[in-house]
């Protein structure tokens, strides 16, 4: 599978989605991750000014839509 990151919304709020770039289905990430790090089993996303973090391991565990 193949995704892309993308922003929603405005500077308040705003949120990224992973977005599947083959369905056109999107899941919210629930924050604004603008530092992102892909590794080899896992994605990790970091808000470098609220210093909020995850680490994505399964994109299927997302609520898409």
């Amino acid at each position: 599978m193949e995704f892309i990151v993308a922003e929603k919304g405005t500077w308040n709020p705003i949120t990224s989605r992973l977005i599947n770039i083959h369905t056109g289905e999107y899941a919210s990430l629930g924050d604004w991750y603008n530092n992102v790090k892909v590794k080899e089993n896992e994605v990790e996303l970091k808000n470098d000014y609220s210093g909020k973090s995850m680490i994505l391991k399964n994109v299927k565990e997302l609520k898409w839509s």
